[in-house]
C-alpha cells in the first residue's frame, strides 16, 4: 500500500515530511477551485462562493494566504484524511483584522455536518475584539498581526490541547456522539463582520504529543518522562531547598492527578517537602514561567519566588492558597494586600513574568491578572533581589496538597503592543551562520542565547537599525534572539542549519 501525503511549498515547511504542509504560495490567485487536493467545501462543491480564496492581501510567509471573507457564504474545508488513531499536530498562522470576527471548527466525521468537535470563535458577534472562546475556555489574540494557532490532538485518548499565540488555552474533549475522527477543519464565514487569513498550514502525525505551548522552550516539562516516586534528580531543573536530592524534601512524581497524560508533581501534606523549580539565576531580560496547578477541596498550597542564587536569602513574596485552611479557593500574600481566587479540585493556570531589565514582575491566576508590573523587590529583611532563581513549592502545613504539571519556562516577549515582530526582521532564517537583525527603530542591543539559556553572542549597538550576527561556529539548532529597544525586549527564534 502507498500512502499519499500532501506537501505544497515544502521549502517553507517546518516539518517537511508532514501529512499536509501548505504555504499557499503555489496556487493561482482567486477561488481555490480544486488547486489543492486537501482543500474542499462544506457541500463538496468547488469553484463557487463557498470555496477558499487565494489572496496576496496578507501573507505570513512569501506572498499568499487563504482568505475567508465577510458575507457568510464561504465554508472552506481543510481535509485531513479521516484519521481515527494516533497523535496529531494541526497548526497554522492566522491574521484577524481589527474589529473583524473569525470562526472554525473540527469535523469528527467524513459525513460533514454530523460531528463537529468544538467551535472556536474570535470576537464573537463583534463584541469582544482580541478575545476568543472555545466552549467554556477563553483566550486573547493580537488583532492586525499574524499569530500561531496550534492543536495537539490525541485520537486514542479523545482529547485536544489548544494553544493560541504560543499560550496554552486548555484541553478540549475531542469527541462527538456521531464521530471522533480527525476529518477536517471547517473555516466558515460566520457573519457580516467575518474576515481572516490562514497561512503555513501543517498537519503531521507524531509519535507522542508534547503539550508544550512553546516548542523549543528552555523548560517544557509534562512530568510524564519520570519514574513514579521521589524525583531524585530525574529532572535537572528540579531540586530542593537544601540542594539534597532523593530525601523526604524532594518532589514526588505521582499519577494520582494529571492535567496532561498521566503524571504530575505532588507536594504533599507532611510539612517536610520543600521543592525548587530552578530557572537558572537570570540577571537580565524578560522571562515567562507557567504551570498547571491542582489543589483538592479544603487543601492548602504555597509557593514563592526565589530572587537570589543563595536559596533562602531573598524571596519576592509568599503566596498562600487557602492559608491555614481558613479560606478555601482564596489566595493571599504575606507581604501584599492583593488577594485572588482559584478553583478547588480543578486544574488552573499560574503564569509569572519576571523582567530583570526593568526589575518588575507580573502574576496571573486562572487567567486573571493579580499583579501587573509590580516591583521585583525582595521582602524586607530577606536580602537583595539579584536574580530570577526559581520557585519554591513548600509543604506549608499538614493540610498541604498541591499538584504541578505542564511547566513551561521561556524567554518572555514584552511590549508586543508597541514592538511586534512586524517591526523587526531576521534574515536569512534559517541561516547557515550569518544573519541580520533589522528594525524600523534603533536597536540598543542584541543578545543570542541557545536553548539552554546560555549567551552565545552579544552586541551593543550605537543606536543602529541593523545588526549583523555570526553564528557560524555554533552548533545547528534553535537560538533565541533578544532584541532590546529602550526598556522593551522582543525575543525571536532563529534556526541555524
Amino acid at each position: 500500500d502507498m500512502e499519499v501525503r500532501s506537501v505544497v511549498g515544502v521549502v517553507e515547511c517546518p516539518a517537511p515530511a508532514a501529512y499536509i504542509c501548505d504555504n499557499i504560495d503555489s496556487y493561482t490567485l482567486g477561488v481555490m477551485n480544486g488547486q489543492g487536493a486537501h482543500w474542499s467545501t462544506w457541500s463538496g462543491t468547488i469553484g463557487g462562493a463557498e470555496d477558499a480564496i487565494v489572496t496576496d492581501e496578507q501573507a505570513f510567509s512569501n506572498d499568499q494566504s487563504i482568505l475567508i471573507q465577510e458575507g457568510g457564504a464561504q465554508d472552506a474545508l481543510l481535509l485531513m484524511g479521516d484519521q481515527s488513531a494516533g497523535s496529531w499536530e494541526v497548526s497554522w498562522k492566522m491574521y484577524v483584522p481589527a474589529g473583524a470576527t473569525a470562526y472554525y471548527n473540527f469535523q469528527g466525521s467524513a459525513a460533514i455536518g454530523t460531528a463537529y468537535i468544538e467551535e472556536i470563535l474570535f470576537n464573537q458577534g463583534g463584541a469582544t475584539p482580541g478575545t476568543g472562546t472555545a466552549g467554556a475556555l477563553s483566550f486573547s489574540y493580537p488583532e492586525d498581526a499574524w499569530f500561531d494557532v496550534h492543536h495537539a490532538i490525541d485520537l486514542d485518548a479523545d482529547q485536544m490541547i489548544l494553544s493560541i499565540n504560543g499560550v496554552e488555552v486548555g484541553m478540549i474533549p475531542y469527541t462527538n456522539a456521531n464521530g471522533d475522527a480527525l476529518s477536517s477543519v471547517d473555516f466558515y464565514s460566520i457573519d457580516a463582520a467575518n474576515r481572516y487569513y490562514i497561512d503555513d498550514v501543517v498537519v503531521d502525525e507524531v509519535s507522542s504529543l508534547d503539550p508544550c505551548p512553546s516548542p523549543g522552550a528552555i523548560i517544557c516539562d509534562n512530568i510524564d518522562s519520570y519514574d513514579l516516586g521521589v524525583m531524585n534528580g530525574q529532572g535537572a531543573h528540579w531540586s530542593t531547598w537544601s540542594g539534597t536530592l532523593g530525601t523526604a524534601e524532594d518532589a514526588i512524581v505521582t499519577d494520582a492527578q494529571a492535567f496532561s497524560n498521566t503524571q504530575s508533581v505532588l507536594i504533599a501534606n507532611d510539612g517536610v517537602q520543600d521543592v525548587m523549580l530552578l530557572t537558572g539565576d537570570q540577571i537580565t531580560g524578560s522571562w515567562d514561567l507557567q504551570w498547571k496547578m491542582y489543589i483538592p477541596t479544603g487543601a492548602t498550597g504555597f509557593f514563592n519566588i526565589q530572587a537570589n542564587p543563595t536559596i533562602g536569602t531573598a524571596f519576592i513574596y509568599q503566596a498562600f492558597l487557602n492559608q491555614n485552611g481558613g479560606a478555601p479557593g482564596v489566595g493571599s500574600f504575606q507581604q501584599l494586600a492583593e488577594t485572588f481566587t482559584y478553583p478547588e479540585a480543578t486544574w488552573f493556570d499560574v503564569m509569572i513574568n519576571v523582567n530583570m531589565t526593568t526589575m518588575t514582575h507580573s502574576l496571573s491566576i486562572d487567567g486573571v491578572d493579580v499583579l501587573v508590573a509590580a516591583p521585583y523587590v525582595a521582602n524586607a529583611g530577606s536580602g537583595t533581589a539579584t536574580t530570577f532563581t526559581g520557585i519554591d513549592f513548600y509543604s506549608i502545613d499538614a493540610s498541604c496538597e498541591m499538584y504541578v504539571d505542564d511547566v513551561v519556562f521561556d524567554f518572555g516577549i514584552v511590549g508586543l503592543s508597541e514592538y511586534t515582530q512586524d517591526l523587526f526582521q531576521i534574515f536569512p532564517n534559517p541561516t547557515e551562520g550569518n544573519f541580520t537583525v533589522r528594525g524600523t527603530e534603533n536597536i540598543n542591543s542584541v543578545v543570542v542565547r541557545n536553548i539552554l539559556g546560555a549567551t552565545v553572542a552579544k552586541i551593543q549597538t550605537p543606536m543602529s537599525q541593523q545588526v549583523n550576527i555570526d553564528l557560524s561556529g555554533m552548533e545547528s539548532g534553535m537560538y533565541f534572539v533578544e532584541i532590546q529597544v529602550g526598556d522593551v525586549i522582543n525575543v525571536q527564534r532563529v534556526i541555524k542549519n
